[in-house]
């Protein structure tokens, strides 16, 4: 479902929140990736993301993968400089 956005590496900013996005793959080679929201989506691994170190802040409310304390913990550990949010930032 993500498929025709893997070709936009220039991308900087992309909200996939309140989608059935379940899997992340497309995005590994959006690397000028700085801000992605995931709120309210169903996946469940971030591991795709592993390369977009331009990452800034990555918004996981509401999903599956928020409450996976190893994927969160192997996230933090690949992108120290990237905030992390799990709580829905309008509450």
């Amino acid at each position: 479902e993500l498929a025709p956005l893997a070709g936009l590496t220039v991308l900087q900013w992309l909200n996939l929140g309140l989608t059935r996005v379940t899997e992340l793959a497309p995005l590994a080679g959006l690397t000028a990736l700085q801000w992605l929201n995931l709120g309210q989506t169903r996946v469940t691994e971030l591991a795709p993301l592993a390369g977009l170190t331009a990452l800034q802040e990555l918004y996981l409310y509401q999903t599956p993968v928020a409450s996976d304390e190893n994927e969160l913990k192997t996230f933090r550990q690949a992108h120290p400089k990237c905030k992390v949010f799990i709580e829905n930032p309008e509450t």
